[in-house]
């Protein structure tokens, strides 16, 4: 006569050997598991840090997973976002993503929002989820997200990288504890460079963030809290430091989490404005900017004329035009060691005439943005000499590789 062992839970023999290793540690137990059963989880961001998020989630036993993004997978994605092979490559990153997640546990719920969220969508996406994973690489989301959980009382688990470094913060998990805008109340274009198409990212940094991510999320699904409530976690790869760092109370007459916020702001209008307003745009004379058409033109017609490379030296050795000088942006902005270096290279070309004619420079960078900077700090080194003749190329290499040389490297 065979016995019928029964316990006093809902989990089947094969969930009970799938999650047996998480089962036996200490400090958790079958009414854990069961509440990640339960539970829902969104991720929004399909890239470096939603990747392993999914992942481990999913292993992890969370009952459903939700998947926003719109983007398709290319070929700079790889080094990164481990849920998806060369193979993937053009493919959309939610359905891709939704697949390599069921491969490991075909038992969970998985469902796709191949979309962008925006102030008109996002209160019905979150609506149906217990938990929110910020995943994504954008200010404007990271606002939005911020204040659409806030108002749906739901926790908010914000990851993020750039770099060699990265964060992570629980927000909106604990009763008056503060929210995003409050420790950073307005966007700036400083911060809105900041991104991994802007300043790079080293892969395990956010294969990093995005374990924590899954990490506290299992923890405050089974334990009802997080550490990271009151806190964040940052982590610096290069230096091989993780530093808790306490955060500041709730800010009083934040207009998130400390007003009378009926409905949500339009962070995309507030923060792509800024981004496609040139900063400097009222400072800079057409007259001081040139197309890389002009650009090309120039060079034919004078060979005295100099082109200086701003971007980091990294950069400039992936690859950079045979004419450049490289002399990276922070050389002009924390010291004058770049005019002088600018000066020299000038002077160099032809002693016998530096006191009679003018030579045309030219500042390049990436995308337009730095070249401008550096334009205007030597504009006021100058002090309205005529002896050189300054101006920005427009839309740096990726309009130089778009107009005129297609085999310009993209990256």
């Amino acid at each position: 006569m065979s016995e019928i062992y029964k316990s006093d839970h809902e989990l089947s023999d094969d969930e009970i050997l799938r999650y047996s290793r998480q089962l036996i540690t200490s400090d958790f137990n079958v009414k854990a598991q069961e509440a990640l059963k339960k539970s829902s989880v969104l991720i929004v961001g399909c890239g470096g840090l939603g990747n392993p998020a999914a992942l481990y989630l999913a292993g992890a036993g969370v009952g459903r997973l939700g998947l926003v993004d719109s983007d398709s997978i290319d070929l700079s994605n790889i080094h990164r976002q481990i849920g998806y092979t060369m193979a993937d490559i053009g493919k959309k990153k939610v359905e891709t993503l939704k697949k390599a997640v069921l491969e490991r546990n075909s038992k969970i719920k998985v469902e796709v929002h191949d979309l962008r969220l925006t102030k008109a969508n996002v209160l019905d996406v979150i609506s149906n989820y217990d938990i929110v994973a910020d995943c994504s690489d954008n200010l404007p989301t990271r606002y939005l997200l911020n204040e659409a959980c806030f108002l749906k009382k739901i926790p908010l688990a914000m990851g993020s990288a750039v770099g060699w470094t990265g964060q992570f913060v629980f927000f909106h998990s604990e009763p008056g504890s503060a929210c995003y805008r409050c420790l950073y109340p307005k966007p700036d274009m400083a911060s809105l460079n900041m991104s991994c198409n802007e300043k790079g990212i080293m892969g395990p940094v956010v294969g990093i963030i995005g374990s924590t991510q899954a990490m506290e999320i299992i923890k405050f699904i089974g334990f009802g809290s997080s550490p990271y409530s009151n806190s964040m976690l940052a982590y610096d790869a290069y230096s091989a430091r993780f530093i808790r760092v306490k955060l500041r109370p709730k800010v009083s007459g934040c207009p998130t989490c400390d007003g009378d916020l009926k409905e949500l702001n339009d962070y995309e209008c507030i923060c792509n404005s800024l981004a496609g307003k040139t900063p400097f745009s009222d400072k800079i004379l057409p007259e001081d900017r040139v197309t890389v058409k002009k650009l090309e033109e120039i060079f034919k017609e004078d060979q005295d004329a100099v082109l200086i490379d701003v971007r980091p030296e990294n950069e400039f050795q992936i690859a950079h035009h045979p004419k450049a000088k490289n002399v990276p942006i922070n050389r002009f902005i924390r010291t004058k060691e770049g005019f002088q270096i600018l000066w020299h290279y000038c002077k160099e070309l032809d002693p016998s005439k530096k006191d009679k004619s003018v030579t045309k420079c030219f500042f390049i960078c990436r995308r337009g943005n730095d070249s401008q900077r550096v334009l205007l700090h030597c504009k006021a080194a100058l002090h309205g000499s005529k002896q050189l003749e300054i101006a920005d190329v427009i839309g740096g290499y990726e309009a130089w590789k778009a107009e005129v040389d297609p085999n310009f490297p993209e990256y």
